[in-house]
């Protein structure tokens, strides 16, 4: 397969957490010193058990003695109940009576033994549960390619939008869009409320369209993204580009509301390099193997639209001239991107009390390309909505009346519970809150990274 590569590279500008889904429980860690340790559980009991062969049988009674005082204690102390910690130590030390085993094992952990990974933490009270970052087979941390292209493919989404809104070239496909949308409400709105909690791809087959390069029925083979390929980044040792924090939720109110799991996080000022590779052979491919006249304009419109390369780059220029012009184009949506994240963010960083907790908002260069990724990014980051809601609310009040419509149908930023009084929420200053990491005496915002080409 002939591809054209290009090389770029993520610096981290805030810590960033992208979650393997797993969730590491206290029996698996140890928090000793300034270190958070993995456990490999199994070779631990496998040395308690050589050492005190009696303990195999000790075990199951230890969990059951445990399992009785959880089962005990009154509804009353339900906040002691939750935070209840079952760990590998008191069993060693409290159960089989072995504090010099206890401290043994404790040691060899220490010089790296019985152990997956460790990374740095300041955070010795964690709750029971930690939210693991992804990671390879062999415990190595990276950043998928799918996150990236996540990220470029609303980059794309973002600027295509705006220009339907803002360009009069594009009423057909703003009427067709506000329509669109329109039905969408419309079916949602006569649907139960089971089916109205389950539409969580509200105009998810509508945007798959947008990159549909035919008439045919949407399918994955048919999308214009698929000539983009993003690689994983390179791995790295936990210990050396990961800490562990204790995330909080914190308000424009300057007030901040624990109770999350810890996170497994890639601190600030870490790097990783990855690749971008187009497959202009297939794209050629594709355009030669389109005989109706429809289906071609149809694949050069969108081509044009999305990635700005037109039917004359095609015809007339190079495959690594058009790689060159489609990375320049990627780099200048990432941008015009960040321009509604960052509004949004300063936003809320205006209207934080300057007598709280410091909070510390990411050093984004004037020609730096920026953007979120991963857990705690929040709402705003993941949406293409608040960069172009001011340009377009201006001209055309039809576009947020329906997204208003939108956020109140599924409470979208409204409290959970079938009790709670519905609000109406500003979508300007949507989202109210910040996922931040308490770093000393002040706070930090989650999931902001650096994208830039390497020549």
């Amino acid at each position: 397969m002939n591809t054209e590569s290009n090389k770029f590279r993520i610096t981290t500008l805030t810590p960033i957490a992208i979650s393997s889904g797993e969730q590491i429980d206290s029996f698996e860690y140890l928090i000793q010193g300034n270190y958070f340790y993995r456990l490999k559980t199994d070779e631990i009991l496998s040395y308690v058990i050589k050492e005190v062969p009696q303990s195999i049988n000790k075990i199951s009674e230890w969990v059951e003695t445990k399992d009785e005082k959880l089962n005990n204690q009154s509804s009353s102390n339900l906040k002691k109940k939750g935070t209840y910690k079952l760990n590998i130590f008191d069993f060693i030390s409290n159960h089989l009576n072995r504090k010099d085993l206890e401290h043994t094992i404790r040691q060899k952990i220490k010089e790296g033994k019985f152990i997956r990974y460790k990374m740095p933490t300041n955070e010795p009270n964690v709750s029971k549960l930690v939210n693991s970052h992804i990671k390879t087979a062999d415990n190595k941390i990276y950043i998928p390619g799918t996150t990236i292209k996540g990220i470029i493919r609303t980059a794309i989404l973002n600027e295509y939008f705006y220009k339907v809104f803002t360009d009069k070239e594009f009423a057909s496909e703003k009427i067709e869009i506000l329509d669109k949308l329109k039905s969408e409400l419309r079916e949602c709105k006569s649907q139960d409320n089971k089916k109205k909690k389950d539409a969580k791809n509200f105009f998810e087959d509508e945007i798959n369209e947008i990159f549909n390069y035919t008439t045919k029925k949407y399918d994955a083979k048919y999308d214009l993204m698929k000539f983009v390929r993003v690689s994983d980044t390179n791995c790295r040792l936990p210990e050396e580009v990961c800490e562990l924090v204790l995330p909080k939720t914190l308000t424009a109110k300057g007030t901040a509301q624990g109770q999350l799991n810890a996170l497994e996080v890639i601190k600030k000022g870490v790097s990783f390099d990855f690749t971008i590779d187009f497959d202009i052979e297939f794209l050629r491919a594709v355009e030669k193997s389109i005989d109706n006249k429809q289906e071609r304009d149809m694949f050069y419109s969108k081509l044009e639209n999305l990635f700005g390369i037109s039917k004359k780059n095609m015809n007339e220029l190079s495959n690594s001239l058009i790689v060159e012009m489609f990375s320049e184009n990627i780099m200048d949506y990432l941008n015009n991107y960040l321009v509604g994240i960052e509004k949004l963010d300063d936003g809320f960083y205006d209207r934080y009390p300057k007598n709280s907790k410091k909070l510390i908002f990411p050093k984004i260069g004037d020609k730096d390309i920026a953007t979120k990724i991963g857990w705690g990014g929040g709402f705003h980051s993941k949406t293409v909505l608040f960069n172009i809601l001011d340009e377009i609310s201006q001209n055309n009040g039809e576009i947020k009346k329906i997204y208003e419509e939108i956020f109140d149908l599924f409470r979208i930023g409204q409290t959970p519970g079938k009790n709670a009084k519905p609000k109406k929420v500003d979508l300007h200053k949507f989202p109210t809150s910040r996922k931040v990491s308490e770093i000393n005496n002040y706070y930090e915002h989650l999931g902001w990274i650096k994208i830039e080409q390497l020549w």
